[in-house]
């Protein structure tokens, strides 16, 4: 979907559903680990689960109800399922999913990008007529920066583990690691970026 970035809005959407075998899964055993979404379509989502516990067992355990399921790097897992009732809505939409994360075993975050607030409006109502009781925790207007998907999600993480502090929390390889990418292409995605914001900037101010 293009997207003209000077009219588009951003939004964090919590959504309620109870059909996801992933979630499912790993709430219910109470393990430790983080769960994303690397690709959403109507039909089937690849989840990836970050362990902070004890990743063969949440492996073992998840292989007893998913068939799709591979262990990747030193703490995280892919899995490969039927999208669940929220990923297969979201997938039909003519909108950017930028992020999406689990909150618990029923309770969802979808980050996305729409063309204007009055998609925003219709895909709320959209939302509520299926059955999945949205809120909306935040939206704003985007700014001219011409950012791409890919781009302003891994500013933005490296903005919140602060990676742009002046006291640096996080280095570059371990933002790297954390994003399973090279540092040298994490290093080439953050230039970018940050030129066309600062070159957005100086559009628009001076």
């Amino acid at each position: 979907m293009p997207l003209k970035s000077r009219e588009s809005v951003d939004a964090l959407i919590e959504v309620t559903r109870d059909d996801c075998k992933v979630t499912n899964q790993i709430y219910s055993k109470n393990f430790d680990a983080e769960i994303l979404r690397l690709k959403i379509s109507e039909d089937r989502t690849i989840h990836k689960v970050i362990c902070h516990g004890n990743r063969d067992e949440v492996y073992h355990d998840l292989k007893t109800v998913i068939k799709d399921v591979s262990r990747i790097g030193k703490n995280t897992i892919w899995t490969e399922t039927s999208s669940c009732s929220s990923c297969s809505f979201f997938a039909g939409q003519d909108i950017v999913i930028t992020g999406t994360k689990s909150i618990n075993k029923n309770h969802l975050l979808y980050r996305i990008v729409l063309p204007s607030r009055f998609q925003l409006k219709e895909i709320m109502e959209k939302m509520e007529k299926y059955g999945l009781n949205p809120v909306l925790l935040e939206s704003h207007d985007n700014v001219n920066t011409d950012l791409t998907a890919r781009e302003k999600e891994i500013i933005e993480l490296a903005y919140k583990r602060g990676y742009y502090d002046t006291d640096r929390k996080i280095s570059m390889k371990d933002l790297a690691s954390e994003l399973e990418v090279s540092a040298s292409s994490l290093s080439d995605v953050l230039r970018r970026g940050t030129r066309k914001i600062i070159k957005s900037f100086v559009e628009e101010n001076f």
